[in-house]
C-alpha cells in the first residue's frame, strides 16, 4: 500500500502580517505585548478660578482679590495679562485697587465752566485708561478738588501713593460686579472719568442691575471714589 504523506499548513497572524510555514517547520516564540504609556502631567497651582484671575505678586508681595493694595485700598481686579496704565499710558499693571469707604465725596465732574465743553481725549472707557482721562479732564482746566471730581481724584492720597484717579466706564463697572468685596458704597451714582460727547459722562449706579448711564455733566453732582493701578 503506497503511503501518504500529508503536509499540515498552520498560519500565524501578527499585527502586521500572516504567514504560513509547515508543521515541521513550525516554531513557537512567545508573545510580549508592550503596555500602554501612560504619561503623569503634573500641573501647578492655578491661579484662576472660573476665568478670574485671583492672585498677582507685585514687587514680592502677593495680592488677592480682597486683600489690601499697595496704597490702602481694597484690590478688586486681577488682569490675566498686563494692560497699559498711568498718566499717559505709558507703563504696564495687572491689577487695580479701589480707595476706602471715607474717600468718598460729592462732586460734579469738572469745573462749573468746562461742563458744556469737550475734553479731548477724555473719552477712554477700557480698563488702566482712568488715569489718562483724568489728566485730560486737568489739563483743559479743572483743577479746583472741591468742585471737580477729576480733581479731587487727582489730589487725593492714601496709603503713601498720590497716582489715584477718577476710573474710567469699564473700571467702575468692574466695580461694581465686586461691590461686594470692596464694600461701603452708597446706593447711588458715581461719576466715571469717561466723556461721551461734550455734554455727558457715564455714570455707575449702586445697587441696581449694572446700570451705567450717561449723564448730563452740567446738571449732577455724584459720588467720586478713586482708584489707582499697580
Amino acid at each position: 500500500m503506497k503511503n501518504t504523506t500529508i503536509t499540515a499548513k498552520l498560519c500565524f497572524i501578527t499585527i502586521t502580517i500572516a504567514s504560513c510555514s509547515s508543521a515541521a517547520d513550525v516554531s513557537v516564540t512567545p508573545s510580549v505585548s508592550t503596555p500602554p504609556v501612560v504619561s503623569a502631567f503634573v500641573t501647578a497651582p492655578s491661579t484662576t478660578l472660573m476665568g478670574v484671575q485671583r492672585s498677582y505678586e507685585y514687587k514680592g508681595d502677593v495680592y488677592t482679590l480682597g486683600s489690601k493694595g499697595p496704597g490702602g485700598g481694597t484690590v478688586y481686579y486681577i488682569a490675566q495679562s498686563p494692560f497699559e496704565c498711568g498718566p499717559e499710558l505709558e507703563s504696564t499693571c495687572s491689577a487695580l485697587e479701589a480707595a476706602p469707604t471715607e474717600s468718598e465725596v460729592r462732586r460734579g465732574w469738572a469745573n462749573d465752566d468746562l461742563l458744556d465743553k469737550p475734553v479731548q481725549g477724555a473719552d477712554r472707557t477700557d480698563i488702566g485708561t482712568g488715569y489718562v482721562n483724568t489728566r485730560d479732564i486737568l489739563r483743559q482746566g479743572s483743577t479746583d478738588p472741591l468742585v471737580s471730581g477729576a480733581a479731587y481724584a487727582d489730589t487725593y492720597i492714601h496709603g503713601g501713593k498720590d497716582d489715584w484717579y477718577l476710573p474710567s466706564k469699564d473700571e467702575f463697572l468692574e466695580m461694581y460686579e465686586q461691590r461686594d468685596t470692596i464694600g461701603g458704597f452708597s446706593i447711588a451714582d458715581y461719576w466715571s472719568s469717561s466723556e461721551e460727547g461734550s455734554r455727558k459722562a457715564w455714570s455707575q449706579f449702586f445697587f441696581s442691575g449694572n446700570p451705567q448711564l450717561l449723564h448730563p455733566k452740567n446738571h449732577y453732582t455724584h459720588y467720586i471714589r478713586p482708584i489707582r493701578a499697580f
